[in-house]
């Protein structure tokens, strides 16, 4: 299956992906954020959840 993705970010554009490359490009965008706010949060000293298995 594949999708169209359209936006602005920077001017108008449009690609087309298979919807298991953007899952898992959406998937790891996430998990760079949640990788960034730990260690926000380790740099401030803060008890981090303990979310890995």
């Amino acid at each position: 299956m594949e999708i169209l993705v359209r936006g602005k970010a920077m001017g108008e554009f449009s690609y087309i992906k298979k919807l298991g490359d953007m899952l898992l490009r959406v998937a790891y965008h996430e998990s760079v954020h949640t990788g960034q706010l730990l260690d926000y949060m380790s740099t401030m000293r803060v008890a981090r959840p303990n979310i890995w298995d």
